[in-house]
């Protein structure tokens, strides 16, 4: 299937799934998504491995935490050393993913969502003021202001919603399909 078919079957999806959603009224609760865990018991939470992993130097650790690295963020394009002044944002918003079919999952399948280290693109170190500015928006709503990174981030985009399975509602998708046909990307 080619790229253009899968999303306009995802925004059609979206579209009957949003509905759905209104009329449940299910409400998105951070709380049901729970906070960073140590799946792995090396002593890091989620937090801490995306730090760790994402750091361009070897980190160095105190009390199960980064405590100093260097890393760079694609959003702004600048570089940090002090983990403080970085947030590990979940590329696809805990509230986005909800509002796309998530509002469904069972507690384990939220919690596996927002602590997933198998898809890189899924948990990203940013600056984070560029975080927050974000919030839970979709690519229709915010995009980097690094716009270098604007296609590696809608194909990310693309790639954690196919993996789990969440739709896109049509604002979404035509501003997805607008970069990737502006900027080429491949």
């Amino acid at each position: 299937m080619d790229r253009a078919t899968y999303v306009g079957i995802v925004v059609f999806l979206g579209t009957l799934l949003f509905g759905l959603v209104q009329a449940l009224g299910q409400d998105y609760d951070r709380g049901e998504y729970g906070g960073w865990i140590d799946s792995d018991r090396d002593c890091l939470n989620t937090r801490h491995e995306v730090l760790a992993a994402e750091s361009l130097v070897p980190p160095l650790f105190l009390n199960c935490k980064v405590v100093t690295g260097l890393w760079f963020d694609p959003y702004t394009g600048r570089t940090f050393t002090s983990p403080q002044d970085l947030d590990v944002d979940h590329l696809v918003p805990l509230a986005e993913a909800h509002r796309s079919g998530g509002f469904a999952w069972t507690r384990e399948k939220k919690r596996a969502y927002a602590n997933d280290l198998e898809n890189p693109g899924h948990l990203i170190a940013v600056e984070l003021g560029a975080n927050r500015r974000k919030g839970a928006k979709d690519p229709a709503g915010w995009m980097p202001p690094n716009e270098s990174f604007h296609c590696a981030y809608v194909l990310a985009w693309i790639g954690v919603k196919d993996k789990w399975r969440l739709s896109m509602d049509e604002a979404e998708s035509a501003a997805i399909e607008r970069i990737l046909r502006e900027r080429r990307c491949r």
